[in-house]
């Protein structure tokens, strides 16, 4: 799973990437409005001007960083127990992949918002794809259930020795 848990964090940093997209426009944006959030419904219900698309992509390569240091410690997120003697292996690893993929997710939805936004403010397209919301949804809820079927064994196989 460590091998799974590169490449989880090798596509999340190129998805990290991909939302500094938008900056490569700054000089097209003198002025227009940025859209910095958008509703259940993809239509952006809150704007910003070109500093927002920084603010944006400084926000994701924050979250980016912490997630990755969340992998090293799991501690930080205080999702392990209080101690860590007790903790098997196998649920480590679980709950380190686990925030691995919540990295990925995290790093679709910046992307999403920041790239969705670019488009908006150059007229390309008046709303973020609801569908993206449904993606983000089912890869939470994968994940989650992976996390949960993980430890579950690791327990189990503890308990039995």
């Amino acid at each position: 799973m460590k091998q799974l848990r590169k490449i989880f964090n090798i596509v999340s940093a190129a998805v990290l990437l991909a939302s500094f997209y938008p900056l490569l426009f700054w000089n097209r944006l003198e002025g227009v409005r940025i859209p910095t959030r958008f509703g259940i419904d993809g239509m952006p219900d809150r704007w910003g001007d070109m500093t927002s698309l920084l603010i944006l992509c400084v926000i994701a390569t924050a979250a980016y960083v912490f997630f990755l240091a969340c992998q090293r410690a799991p501690q930080l997120m205080n999702t392990l127990e209080p101690e860590p003697a007790k903790i098997t292996p196998g649920v480590s690893s679980a709950v380190k992949d686990f925030i691995s993929h919540l990295c990925f997710v995290c790093m679709l939805l910046h992307s999403s918002v920041s790239n969705s936004g670019l488009a908006v403010a150059l007229g390309k397209a008046q709303a973020m794809p609801s569908w993206i919301y449904a993606v983000i949804l089912a890869l939470i809820v994968i994940a989650a259930v992976v996390l949960i079927v993980r430890v579950i064994v690791a327990v189990a196989a503890q308990r039995n020795g």
